[in-house]
């Protein structure tokens, strides 16, 4: 078998929408991945003049695999030209995402700066909390501000009526999070971290703390690693949902990491309830508030 011909089988094995066979000049080609979203070009590969090696992964994740026609193991030469080639690669997709982070951070701050305040929503009232600092989109959507430990903002979370949550494409989300100020509004004292808003605003009206929003269970680890860099002092409290009902409570286990990693306190919300704003509402309905 032709070796284009065999990498080309490669790619497609590995989901790649390929065209044609792949181009052999050892530069960066892009491609759609299929199940990915429309229009985006994810996949890259590399295949070098002699058609007997090249490379390929995707954009999302950055992992690069080494492809040798036959199934041969590289030879030195190969080996060294494939690592030349994957930090060039490496290099050309984190200016490419560096790129996209900035162009949203611009339509974020755009956005941001005309966006009146927002006072109530058909979201909110579901979940019976008010706005700590949200604003409004001209679509009627609620606007979160994503901002970094520095207090630069780089992305937004628009929230429909339904609940349906969404950053701004391209832009920069892990490690970025929304502080709520606590009642006295100072920095200073217990500082608590969950996942998403609505639990934030339970916990912010029921104990008066300062809290950080870090929007899901996979971005706590590193909102906390970059508060605990921020206020390496200051006690904080990793209060994690709890999802009792998946077959891997994915919840539990990140509050967890999040909390072993920077020697943080860890609380969940009592069974049954998923997280905090569920205990909250169903307090409310009998005329309690959280202990």
């Amino acid at each position: 078998m032709h070796s284009a011909h065999a990498f080309a089988n490669t790619l497609r094995a590995a989901s790649f929408a390929l065209k044609g066979e792949p181009v052999a000049d050892g530069r960066i080609y892009r491609c759609h991945v299929k199940d990915d979203k429309p229009g985006t070009r994810n996949g890259a590969y590399i295949l070098f003049p002699d058609g007997r090696c090249g490379l390929y992964g995707t954009w999302k994740d950055g992992q690069w695999h080494k492809w040798v026609a036959g199934g041969a193991e590289p030879n030195p030469a190969q080996r060294a030209q494939m690592r030349q080639e994957m930090a060039r690669a490496r290099a050309a997709r984190e200016r490419e995402e560096r790129a996209r982070h900035l162009a949203a951070q611009a339509e974020a701050q755009r956005l941001w700066q005309s966006a009146p305040p927002l006072f109530c929503h058909p979201y909110l009232r579901r979940k019976g909390v008010k706005s700590y600092g949200l604003r409004r989109a001209p679509d009627g959507r609620a606007v979160m501000p994503l901002y970094d430990a520095n207090g630069a903002l780089w992305n937004l979370e628009r929230v429909a009526d339904g609940g349906t949550k969404r950053t701004l494409p391209g832009g920069r989300v892990t490690g970025l999070y929304f502080p709520i100020p606590g009642a006295a509004g100072a920095e200073s004292g217990p500082l608590l971290i969950t996942e998403g808003y609505t639990t934030a605003a339970s916990l912010r009206a029921s104990t008066g703390h300062c809290v950080a929003v870090a929007r899901n269970a996979g971005n706590l680890l590193p909102v906390a690693l970059a508060l605990r860099a921020k206020y390496p002092g200051r006690p904080i409290t990793i209060c994690g949902d709890d999802d009792r009902h998946l077959v891997q409570n994915i919840g539990r286990a990140k509050a967890t990491e999040a909390a072993a990693a920077i020697g943080a306190a860890l609380c969940f919300p009592p069974a049954p309830y998923n997280d905090f704003n569920d205990w909250a509402q169903a307090l409310a309905k009998d005329g309690r508030a959280p202990a």
